[in-house]
C-alpha cells in the first residue's frame, strides 16, 4: 500500500496522473476522489457545478470522479466511500479494484439506505482511493470496455432515463403520504365521535324512555 509520500513521488513523476491533483487530498495512505457529476434516475445527468443534489431515502444515483485517472502498470487501486458518507447512511455498490493501466474517471453507483436526506455538492470529497504496488510489473495493461472513459457509460444512461418502475424513495414516500392521510382522517373521525357525542347521548335517552313507556303500557293494559 502507497503512503502519502510515495503517492506524491508517483504523481511527481508523472507514473500515476491524477488530474486535477490537489495536495490537501493526499491521506496517510490514500487519495480522496471529488464529485463531479450525477447521474439520477428518470432525471439524467447533474452538473454539481451548476446544482447541488438531494438523494432522498432510498435513492439510487450514479457518481462520477471530478478526477481522471491513469494507473500505471506497476500498481493497482482499490475505492471505497469515505466512513463519513457511510455512518450517514449512505451506501455503496462498485467494482472491486482498478486494474494497472486503466484510464479515465471513476464511476459508481449509491444508495442512500438512512431516513434523511443526503446532499451532495460540486467537489464533495465522496471516495477513497488505496493505491498498491504490484510485485512486478503487470504483463499488459487494463483493456477492457471501460477504458478511457470519460462520461457516464451510454447503457447506464438509458437505462436510467427509460426507468418506468418507481424507485423506492417513491414509495417510502407514498407510504409516508399514505400514514398522514390516515392519521388525518382518524382525527377527524374522532374530533366528529366527540361534537356528535351529545346526539348518541339524546338518542339513548329517548331509546330508554321509549322502553320505560311501553313498559308501563304493558302493565296498565295487564
Amino acid at each position: 500500500m502507497l503512503s502519502d509520500a510515495e503517492i506524491r513521488e508517483f504523481v511527481d513523476r508523472k507514473e500515476l496522473r491524477i488530474e486535477p491533483f490537489d495536495d490537501k487530498y493526499v491521506e496517510p495512505a490514500s487519495y480522496d476522489i471529488r464529485a463531479g457529476r450525477v447521474l439520477i434516475a428518470r432525471q439524467g445527468i447533474v452538473d454539481l457545478r451548476t446544482q447541488n443534489v438531494v438523494l432522498r431515502h432510498g435513492d439510487w444515483a450514479e457518481m462520477e470522479s471530478l478526477e481522471a485517472f491513469e494507473i500505471p502498470t506497476t500498481l493497482a487501486a482499490t475505492v471505497g466511500l469515505r466512513s463519513a458518507l457511510t455512518r450517514r447512511g449512505l451506501d455503496w455498490f462498485g467494482g472491486p479494484q482498478m486494474d494497472p493501466g486503466y484510464k479515465g474517471r471513476i464511476y459508481t453507483s449509491v444508495f442512500n439506505a438512512s431516513s434523511t436526506p443526503i446532499e451532495i455538492t460540486y467537489a464533495l470529497p465522496f471516495a477513497t482511493m488505496i493505491f498498491y504496488r504490484l510485485g512486478k510489473t503487470a504483463s499488459r495493461p487494463y483493456s477492457g470496455k471501460f477504458q478511457k472513459q470519460m462520461t457516464f457509460p451510454e447503457e447506464d444512461v438509458e437505462r436510467m432515463l427509460k426507468m418506468e418502475t418507481h424507485t423506492l424513495s417513491d414509495v417510502i414516500q407514498s407510504v409516508g403520504l399514505l400514514e398522514q392521510t390516515v392519521e388525518k382522517l382518524t382525527k377527524s373521525s374522532e374530533k366528529m365521535a366527540t361534537d356528535m357525542g351529545w346526539v348518541k347521548n339524546l338518542l339513548l335517552a329517548i331509546l330508554v324512555a321509549l322502553v320505560i313507556g311501553i313498559s308501563i303500557s304493558l302493565i296498565t293494559h295487564h
